[in-house]
């Protein structure tokens, strides 16, 4: 028989968790785990609580960098309510602690023991009302002092297709897939991803900004890392995630100076030297003395 205080502790707590859900539920957190040392290999997880009951999840994904695929299938793990006295945040940090001990393997095998979060060149939450949400520009320098430094820009744009026949958006709009370029200033473009079709995991994205950019530079090679916001239609409203788009970054052609011919010189005339009359023979008379 559950007493009155009980009663009041559970009921307690699941108005905490439809408060919890309702506040944060469709705005995941973000952890960025990092570079392999080598760069190769790239590491975050989101995590939140899942529309409709609420319930903590963490999501892990492991991304080959070069070819801006996944290398396994995202880890997701939800939270067991098996502990009717563990409050959300308990059992948020319980479902988290879970996930990176199931993928502690994967780690060891990609070398992210020891993962290096690189440079963070540009951060723009949802709730940054001042940039624009598709275009950003960034230098992974330091652009004081006078120095040269190289300069990049990331355009993120958007185009809306014909909604499917087993996609839903609930009557808020049509899908939308994207393409995001990155520039050099020197004029060298980029395509870090182009979407020929919608990934049925996406389900029915209306819209994508730019949040987090990450620079991270080994040996003569550079890395990038851009976190894309995907608002998406939810049950409940609109509902966002994270998706990150990776790539080695193209070493900037090096300006070469234009050759300049020059007009052939003119040959030097050496000047007229005026020719000086011949000396006069001198008569020599032949005639003998007598």
């Amino acid at each position: 028989m559950i007493s009155k205080l009980s009663r009041f502790s559970l009921t307690a707590w699941c108005l905490c968790l439809g408060l919890s859900h309702t506040l944060h539920a469709d705005i995941p957190h973000l952890d960025v785990i990092g570079f392999s040392p080598d760069g190769r290999y790239f590491a975050f997880e989101q995590y939140g609580f899942n529309e409709g009951q609420g319930v903590p999840y963490s999501n892990m994904y492991f991304v080959d960098v070069e070819r801006n695929a996944y290398v396994t299938k995202p880890i997701i793990h939800e939270a067991k309510n098996d502990d009717p006295k563990a409050d959300i945040e308990t059992l948020q940090a319980r479902v988290r602690n879970r996930n990176r001990i199931f993928s502690q393997n994967i780690f060891e095998d990609l070398k992210l023991h020891y993962p290096l979060p690189g440079q963070r060149v540009i951060h723009h939450p949802v709730t940054d009302l001042g940039v624009k949400n598709n275009q950003v520009s960034f230098t992974p320098d330091i652009p004081f002092g006078g120095l040269s430094y190289d300069k990049y820009d990331l355009d993120l744009s958007f185009k809306q297709i014909d909604e499917g026949k087993n996609l839903s958006c609930h009557g808020m709009g049509k899908p939308k897939i994207f393409k995001l370029t990155l520039t050099h200033s020197g004029g060298q473009q980029q395509v870090l991803q182009e979407d020929k079709r919608l990934p049925p995991s996406r389900g029915c994205p209306l819209n994508y900004r730019i949040q987090d950019v990450y620079w991270y530079s080994y040996q003569k090679h550079n890395y990038i890392a851009v976190f894309i916001n995907v608002i998406s239609a939810g049950f409940e409203g609109e509902d966002m995630r994270y998706l990150v788009v990776t790539a080695e970054v193209k070493a900037p052609k090096v300006r070469k100076n234009p050759k300049i011919t020059l007009p052939p010189r003119p040959q030097a005339t050496p000047p007229k030297v005026e020719e000086k009359p011949a000396a006069p023979t001198p008569i020599t008379d032949k005639r003998t003395n007598s």
